[in-house]
């Protein structure tokens, strides 16, 4: 396929990722060669529209379409074709889970510019072809999301049930917590210990650790830390978990030390709907490959985070070496590090750094980047085809319940992590897609609405968790709705309704 071709097709756009190009070697494999050379058909082309650490992931809707189909008929047919495929990637991914402290204990700075190339080769070889990333994954949840929601319609019609979403979000819901839950479930059970021996709110956790009584504690929060020192990364790499974080953390559980909803009430809610309907085949199987790709995903995200943790500290350590700026160094290729390593070419490749951070797109097919565009005029004629501008004069739009209830709120955009902190309690959170970095303005929220989804998606499993009402799918969410617009989100039915406009 060319990119002629592409551009004129139908293309799913997630939009405005905070992304540095260095850390999508693993998506560009992923997502375009084909797990473990097995029959689940990858993405054909894909493409980043990358500007100064955002980025647009646009992929084709026939690759999706194709993709979701084949893993159903593929599980209505031999359910053991996707089960022992996800048995086997949970083995590597156990294995990268346990060989991820040794990589982030490694000592780099006693590597020769030689070792660092060979270092650099083993780990990249283990996360890209040992475990890999699942980049199907996607394919079939947005795929799946469409077709559950007219079979689940057609159903509901047929049987005269006005309660599509009462269906529809317990039958998309995870059936396991993510990590970010188990994450803060650890940590309850240390807020536990240490509100036993007094600890409290108005205590300063670094001074409090000090105290010759409290010294116990260290080793216990300290490991907890490591652990989970991947746990504020994302595709701009690696971000410390620190001791303030921890802190935010335990005392938000000491005020709030509400459990979620218990995996075995989720899973009789569930069993329940299966008593009750009598489904088609095919529904049945999109909710029980849910399950399994709910949790497959999150566990992906894992990968993609420690990766982005680890190659951050080796490409600091290439920095100093090289005698490269970090903020250039993020928008290299991994052959590109090693030219810099071998002291060949750093010139013109520095250069191209340059030109790639004020703007590129970044095209790939079968594992391998095809082109880096970066000619501003050539970079806007294909941007031309592929945007176009949203409608204005909208009142009210539908999306996908992911987690039911209703609410009420003043609009706040978050087009990216630094947005954050323009979150409060009460307001609607409204994204292209959630990610973990996302968590403490979800947190907040009092409702949350994406343009993206996916019955797997992140923002559909943690709204679940939070017990926040969510609406996913949108598409076109963060173009219609403006920061101060008071708006109703009806997740019940997947409705939001623009109140009032901000003025």
């Amino acid at each position: 396929m060319n990119l002629d071709s592409f551009v004129k097709q139908p293309l799913n756009i997630e939009k405005n990722i905070d992304v540095y190009l260095a850390f999508l070697s693993m998506t560009r494999t992923g997502f375009t060669s084909r797990l473990y050379n097995t029959k689940i058909p990858p993405f054909r082309f894909c493409m980043c529209n990358y500007r100064d650490g955002k980025g647009d992931w646009i992929t084709l809707v026939e690759d999706q379409n194709r993709i979701g189909s084949f893993v159903i008929k593929e599980f209505l047919r031999n359910p053991a074709t996707i089960i022992n495929l996800r048995a086997r990637w949970e083995k590597n991914y156990q294995l990268m889970m346990k060989r991820y402290s040794f990589y982030y204990d490694y000592d780099l700075s006693k590597l020769s510019e030689k070792q660092l190339i060979i270092w650099q080769k083993k780990f990249i070889n283990f996360y890209e072809f040992k475990v890999s990333m699942p980049g199907f994954i996607d394919g079939y949840v947005f795929y799946a999301e469409r077709r559950l929601s007219g079979l689940l319609q057609d159903f509901c019609k047929k049987n005269r049930i006005s309660d599509f979403a009462g269906i529809f979000s317990p039958l998309t819901a995870s059936a396991d917590f993510s990590f970010i839950n188990r994450e803060e479930s650890e940590l309850k059970k240390i807020v536990i210990k240490l509100r036993r021996v007094g600890f409290n709110t108005d205590d300063k956790l670094a001074d409090w650790l000090k105290k010759s009584e409290n010294k116990k504690f260290n080793e216990l929060i300290n490991k907890h830390l490591k652990k989970y020192s991947w746990i504020k990364s994302s595709y701009r790499g690696w971000k410390e978990y620190t001791l303030e974080n921890l802190e935010e953390s335990i005392k938000h559980i000491l005020v709030d030390i509400k459990a979620p909803e218990s995996i075995v009430a989720i899973k009789k809610r569930k069993l329940a709907l299966f008593k009750r309907y009598k489904f088609t085949p095919e529904i049945i199987a999109i909710a029980r490959l849910t399950e399994i790709f709910v949790k497959w995903q999150d566990e992906r995200k894992e990968f993609t985070l420690t990766f982005a943790t680890l190659y951050d500290r080796f490409l600091r350590e290439v920095a100093k070496r090289a005698g490269v700026d970090f903020n250039l160094l993020i928008n290299s290729t991994s052959k590109d590090v090693v030219s810099l390593l071998s002291h060949k070419s750093n010139h013109n490749i520095i250069r191209q750094l340059k030109i790639r951070q004020n703007g590129c797109l970044y095209l790939v097919s079968r594992g391998k980047i095809l082109r880096v565009i970066t000619a501003k005029k050539e970079v806007r004629k294909i941007l031309d085809k592929i945007y176009k501008k949203s409608e204005s004069k909208i009142s009210e739009f539908k999306g996908m319940p992911a987690s039911l209830g209703f609410a009420r709120g003043r609009v706040k955009l978050v087009l990216s992590s630094s947005d954050n902190h323009k979150i409060n309690s009460g307001d609607v959170m409204v994204t292209s897609m959630t990610r973990p970095e996302h968590l403490p303005a979800m947190k907040k929220a009092k409702a949350i609405i994406t343009d993206d989804g996916g019955i797997t998606c992140h923002a559909a499993i943690i709204a679940r968790e939070l017990g926040v009402p969510c609406i996913i799918g949108t598409i076109i969410a963060t173009d219609v709705l403006k920061d101060g617009d008071l708006v109703e989100v009806n997740a019940n039915i997947g409705l939001v309704k623009i109140i009032k406009r901000y003025e």
